[in-house]
């Protein structure tokens, strides 16, 4: 017993925090939900444009996706601005988290 709480001490020290999804509700001041983030150690890791899931690879400067056609989508656009190359640094603001990038601002709570 006392190593199993010794592991779980050890694994809750080392700062990995863990994985939030986070979905949007407005983007670039317009109500928008569909959007979502998933953030991990205050970066964003993998997400959904509303028509593709995507994550972060392991290969350096590398994303996984999905290729399904999207339909033409301004809104989509200011998403890909706000995560792309690494993403904008999320800040956390009460029970929200915003992103603001290139003229872009999304706003995102914690995903039901």
């Amino acid at each position: 017993m006392k190593c199993k709480l010794l592991l779980l001490c050890l694994l809750a020290s080392c700062g990995s925090q863990e994985r939030e999804v986070w979905t949007s509700v407005a983007m670039d001041g317009r109500r928008r939900s569909g959007f979502e983030i998933v953030t991990q150690d205050g970066q964003i890791v993998a997400g959904f444009d509303g028509c593709n899931r995507w994550a972060v690879s392991a290969q350096k400067d590398m994303i996984n996706t999905e290729l399904e056609e999207c339909a033409s989508d301004p809104l989509r656009a200011a998403y890909w601005a706000l995560v792309r190359d690494g993403g904008a640094k999320p800040v956390r603001q009460e029970r929200q988290l915003l992103l603001r990038r290139s003229g872009h601002q999304g706003i995102f709570i914690p995903k039901q």
